[in-house]
């Protein structure tokens, strides 16, 4: 699970909601639940999807629907036998304004298996594929990006499930979480943050 900007709705001219795009059916349960943000009587009630609830559905056109077709390549990465749905997402990446890209390619090659990666760069090269952004992220080497995207998913993760249960973090503790690259200490937290009524129950008595 991440957190996606969006940017400048109001030149759209269109409502704002709150999705979130669970990579678990568990995960998808425990963020539909309604989360208090301090206002009396008012609870936010957030839209979610979990990932392979968008297996089933078709790939779709990249070019009209840019980020509907990166969720669906990213229901597809962690088991696809074929490059076609990582394909049409980094398509969608490529139409998508650059820091929502860079982050959306990271998740796709951080849930992405080896077998998918390699077909994708294969076919990329035979079709010539023209993206500037597709080739500059893959010559940066996947395993490098692949392991950034984890570390970044699981530090995003913790410090919004800390916020959906009102447990706000010091900006330099918020710093230490963000600075943190053990992955197994990220998993921990993760946990404990699903369950937590303050700060001190996922960290302790000391900061993390």
């Amino acid at each position: 699970m991440a957190c996606l900007p969006l940017r400048n709705p109001q030149r759209k001219r269109c409502p704002v909601i709150l999705l979130v795009v669970a990579d678990s059916e568990d995960l998808a349960k425990w963020c539909r639940r309604p989360c208090p943000i301090g206002h009396p009587g008012f609870e936010l009630h957030p839209v979610v999807v979990s990932l392979p609830e968008l297996a089933g559905w078709d790939l779709g056109d990249p070019e009209k629907h840019p980020a509907l077709s990166v969720l669906i390549g990213l229901s597809h990465a962690p088991t696809a036998t074929s490059a076609e749905p990582l394909f049409a997402a980094v398509k969608g990446c490529a139409m998508l304004p650059e820091q929502l890209a860079q982050a959306a390619f990271d998740l796709l090659l951080t849930r992405a298996n080896e077998r998918a990666l390699k077909s994708l760069e294969a076919m990329m090269q035979q079709h010539e594929y023209q993206s500037e952004f597709a080739r500059k992220y893959l010559s940066m080497g996947r395993e490098e990006g692949r392991e950034e995207g984890r570390q970044e998913a699981k530090t995003e993760a913790l410090l919004l499930i800390l916020a959906s249960r009102g447990i706000r973090l010091p900006a330099a503790q918020q710093e230490r979480v963000a600075a943190c690259r053990n992955a197994a200490l990220l998993d921990s937290w993760v946990r404990k943050a699903l369950s937590a009524s303050s700060a001190e129950d996922v960290f302790g008595s000391t900061e993390p």
